[in-house]
């Protein structure tokens, strides 16, 4: 009759180490998903403030009548700075040239393609741009997987870039 109690017990005690068992890897999982939680909340507050950085800053407006044309000049000075060859240039077309509706400005946007570029020389090429060229604003990025299966990271990029200006200056 002793034996009973004992094994009550025994099956008692299995029963609250189960329990313990399982509650500790629930909270685990749940620590887990916390810390998961918060990396993608602080991912969106950066991505929020680089949204807001990129909303509040405004475009460079020319108070001349209309940017000079020295455009591929400005492409070559900047390939030149950031150590791209020339001979990835491949054109340069003009867009557009209208007036802005309701306004005295004007907007011209011109279309540059570069072949066979990579993302990183793609970045250098646009910070360097950014720097330099504070009138004409890159509004569009397009790329496309250049044909070469020999360079697979290299990319045909097309660059739309504007420039505002005033209409009657």
């Amino acid at each position: 009759m002793r034996m009973k109690p004992l094994i009550m017990f025994s099956l008692w005690l299995g029963l609250l180490s189960l329990f313990a068992t399982v509650s500790s890897n629930r909270l685990a999982n749940a620590r887990d998903q916390q810390i998961s939680a918060q990396i993608t909340l602080a991912n969106h507050i950066k991505d929020a403030k680089s949204i807001v950085d990129l909303r509040s800053k405004q475009q460079v407006v020319s108070e001349r009548k209309r940017p000079e044309q020295d455009v591929i000049a400005k492409v070559n000075a900047t390939l030149a700075d950031v150590g791209i060859p020339n001979n990835h240039f491949d054109s340069l077309r003009p867009e557009s040239d209208g007036a802005l509706p309701d306004s005295k400005y004007r907007r011209q946007s011109i279309r540059i393609n570069l072949n066979e570029i990579t993302v990183a020389e793609l970045g250098a090429f646009l910070n360097q741009w950014s720097l330099t060229q504070k009138l004409w604003t890159p509004t569009r990025i397009e790329l496309l997987h250049a044909r070469n299966k020999s360079n697979a990271d290299r990319y045909n990029i097309t660059i739309l870039i504007t420039a505002t200006y005033l209409a009657n200056g």
